[in-house]
């Protein structure tokens, strides 16, 4: 948890993170995908390695992975569909709920962040 993360959201995301919520800080935090994307000097992603950046591993990949599809002009509606099925069935099942609601409450921010980011 960040103070990045909670002036970016305006509370903390429930852990791992939902990719969309995830997502939105990512967006805030990098430029554009390409400098999320870039390589850390440890090897992953910037996006991974940032501090600023909540989630679990898998969940920012996640993100970045939906960034990425959207980016390769998949749907923005159809890619985040797609994506809260893919996070429903991971190991955190206590907090799908949770979890979804919050980025459910972040779609309409995220929607219009990541047109105006990617640059649709």
């Amino acid at each position: 948890m960040s103070q990045f993360e909670l002036e970016t959201l305006g509370e903390f995301s429930v852990y791992p993170g939902h990719p969309v919520t995830v997502g939105l800080v990512i967006m805030a935090r990098f430029k554009n995908f390409d400098e999320a994307n870039a390589k850390s000097k440890s090897g992953p992603p910037a996006a991974l390695v940032s501090y600023d950046v909540p989630g679990g591993g898998g969940e920012v990949y996640q993100a970045m992975d939906l960034l990425h599809k959207i980016k390769k002009g998949a749907p923005v509606e159809a890619a985040i569909e797609a994506v809260h099925s893919d996070w429903q069935a991971g190991g955190h099942k206590d907090r799908i709920a949770e979890g979804k609601a919050q980025a459910e409450r972040f779609m309409p921010r995220y929607v219009e962040k990541v047109k105006e980011w990617i640059k649709l």
